[in-house]
């Protein structure tokens, strides 16, 4: 099952959208803080909804795994920022977490626990309050693209099965840019964020394959355009054909093919090779992080009391 996330800036007052983003909160900013907890619970596609206005919003995480998705819609309120980000984005993902630009201090506990429940709509509440992320399935990521109000996808959304998840986490409720008086919340944010990180590479007689060419492959899967793609990563149109054409000599196959018509339309498509690729790269990328976190688990699961 593939997990995706959405961090949604617009609509948000602008010193909680985007410059709430770069905030340090402790020694990473709470944008870096929110992707690292979504990547440590699995997510494997991190969305950045910004606006039009935001011209540099996304190079302090250009190298953080981040799809940046830029709306420009100047008059987009929250609910459209999130409508735009899931049209991009629920086609690749089963299941999504929808979170505002201001929330960072989310537990990856906190989102384990929701990825537990099967529900089309599951929502953390901590003293009975409701917080976020809300994790969405592929259902109820169309009811809302589908939507053409708010108010509307709330109407139709009470006729879908709702999961609330009591938790310990008091940051799921937190709002703001201002975390400096939050120590103890950080705190405990950067003791889960400890955990094992698995990048894989793979060479021959030259490198072959690795994460960023493996989002390249799969935004080109989603968007059919090499261009498009390299837009959301923030890569320049020819570094990525330069990557794709090394790694085609290596391998001695194409990856991805230019179409000028026919009947599978123009675009840029994987080939049959290309996707068998990408797809195994995935299943064993996984099965090396399942790995992972259990040996972690036996050599560092006591990590917490070695300072006691």
């Amino acid at each position: 099952m593939k997990i995706g996330a959405l961090i949604v800036t617009t609509g948000l007052p602008r010193v909680s959208g985007v410059a709430a983003l770069q905030t340090l909160t402790g020694s990473i900013t709470a944008g870096q803080r929110m992707i690292s907890a979504f990547q440590c619970a699995g997510v494997s596609m991190v969305g950045l909804v910004v606006g039009p206005e935001d011209k540099k919003a996304e190079r302090p995480f250009a190298q953080n795994g981040v799809v940046f998705l830029r709306n420009t819609d100047a008059e987009a309120d929250f609910f459209r920022g999130v409508q735009f980000g899931l049209t991009h984005i629920a086609s690749w993902a089963d299941r999504v977490f929808v979170v505002p630009g201001d929330t960072p201090l989310f537990l990856p506990q906190t989102l384990t626990e929701l990825l537990r429940q099967d529900a089309n709509i599951v929502q953390p509440q901590y003293q009975c309050m409701n917080g976020t992320p809300v994790l969405l399935d592929r259902t109820a990521m169309d009811m809302i693209c589908d939507a053409s109000s708010e108010e509307e996808a709330r109407i139709v959304a009470e006729q879908l099965s709702r999961e609330f998840v009591p938790v310990s986490d008091a940051g799921i409720l937190l709002r703001g840019s201002d975390m400096t008086h939050r120590k103890a919340l950080i705190h405990r944010h950067n003791a889960q964020l400890t955990r094992p990180m698995t990048e894989v590479s793979l060479f021959g007689s030259g490198p072959l394959y690795d994460p960023r060419l493996s989002m390249l492959l799969h935004l080109v899967e989603q968007t059919r355009s090499v261009r498009d793609a390299c837009s959301l990563m923030q890569m320049s149109y020819s570094t990525a054909w330069n990557m794709l054409n090394r790694v085609e000599d290596v391998l001695g196959f194409p990856l991805v093919v230019r179409s000028r018509g026919g009947s599978s339309g123009s675009g840029s498509f994987l080939t049959e090779k290309g996707r068998k690729l990408m797809n195994a790269y995935d299943r064993f990328t996984e099965e090396l992080n399942k790995t992972a976190c259990g040996l972690y688990s036996d050599y560092f699961g006591d990590l917490d009391e070695w300072n006691s």
